[in-house]
């Protein structure tokens, strides 16, 4: 059994207050275009929470912001063995990502009891020891539906999570798996969140009817995040931005008095391939092949040569940690990026609060 102390420490504040600085998905009302897959960006060296913008070399000339979030989800964590060899694939990930100046965003919910429970607090550690990024995965939207829970249900399990994690002396700014037909941005701006990312296609189901962009009409009889899985928007050139919102009832439109930032995703990683031969395919459970190493390579051309240097521009990849990834190909797409893009001054690395920070100072 291990010991560690907790140094109770939180940041992100309340509000996004960034004026209007860009257009979200939909700011007039169009609907989305072809699926693609669109990048974000993470930034190196980070501070504690990984909320101190970075001034790499492609600080001054609207470099694609590169971020990678991996959700810790669907593995066993029963008991001490399984724990161990969890965090230590998550060590050993961690250190690969470093070698290639990449700091990850880390998102997790069912990590924080076997935390204390075992004694190695995993989360504080990628967080201030690693300057990685660490939010909340709640994977509680579809659940909060699934069992029926009112607003305010939802609203203080959310908050829940977010004491919990806080209580290790992470600091917890943004939360993923929170899509539901309840208004998840308004519980999440009332939680204290500054940040959602992880946005499909069910996120849809908090929109009033009248609000649904044309071409997601089957979202009516979507039952849940799994039928409903693509990302949203699906036009790779609409997940170039950020935008803000303030309720469920409208989110596709950017809300300059919005609280909350919205950061579209561009699929996950062992799944690019199959998203690019499936568009609409609500793909969950893929194999990580070549095919995805250099699709993902030309989603990250595409959002280069489509940046926008009067916005900011991100690009962000997930990956779903129950699932193992080979890290062989993992290092083959991170030194590719070092050498053709990072070093060339086109991509910086951003954690999910460097580029929330990033989008709230852009002018």
């Amino acid at each position: 059994m291990r010991t560690f102390v907790f140094s109770l420490s939180f940041l992100f504040a309340a509000a996004v207050g960034c004026g209007d600085p860009q257009q979200g998905p939909n700011p007039a009302g169009s609907d989305g275009g072809q699926q693609d897959a669109a990048l974000n960006d993470i930034t190196s060296a980070p501070e504690t929470d990984g909320g101190v913008l970075d001034s790499g070399p492609a600080a001054k000339d609207s470099p694609l912001h590169l971020a990678l979030t991996i959700h810790l989800e669907g593995w066993g964590l029963s008991n001490e063995a399984q724990f161990d060899q969890y965090v230590k694939k998550i060590r050993e990930y961690s250190d690969l990502s470093h070698k290639y100046g990449a700091y990850f965003t880390w998102e997790a919910a069912n990590l924080i009891q076997p935390s204390v429970d075992y004694g190695d607090n995993i989360l504080l550690e990628l967080q201030s020891e690693r300057k990685d990024g660490v939010g909340v995965h709640a994977d509680l939207g579809g659940n909060a539906d699934k069992k029926g829970l009112s607003q305010a249900e939802f609203q203080a399990e959310m908050q829940e999570q977010k004491t919990a994690m806080e209580q290790l002396g992470v600091k917890v700014r943004h939360v993923s798996g929170i899509c539901s037909s309840l208004d998840w941005v308004d519980a999440a701006a009332q939680v204290g969140y500054e940040g959602v990312t992880g946005i499909v296609e069910y996120c849809l189901k908090a929109l009033d009817e009248g609000n649904l962009p044309a071409g997601y009409e089957h979202i009516a009889t979507c039952t849940g995040p799994a039928d409903c899985h693509d990302t949203y928007p699906s036009d790779a050139k609409q997940k170039l931005q950020p935008w803000l919102a303030s309720t469920g009832s409208d989110w596709v439109t950017h809300d300059p008095t919005g609280k909350v930032a919205l950061l579209s995703t561009n699929g996950t990683l062992p799944c690019l391939a199959e998203i690019a031969a499936n568009p609409g395919g609500s793909q969950t459970k893929c194999t990580w092949a070549q095919d995805d190493v250099d699709q993902g390579i030309k989603l990250l051309d595409f959002a280069i040569e489509n940046r926008d240097p009067k916005l900011m521009n991100q690009m962000i990849f997930v990956w779903s940690f129950g699932q193992a990834i080979d890290p062989v190909l993992l290092e083959q797409l991170l030194s590719k990026i070092k050498t053709d893009y990072v070093d060339k001054g086109l991509v910086v690395w951003k954690t999910m609060p460097q580029l929330i920070d990033t989008y709230r100072q852009w002018k």
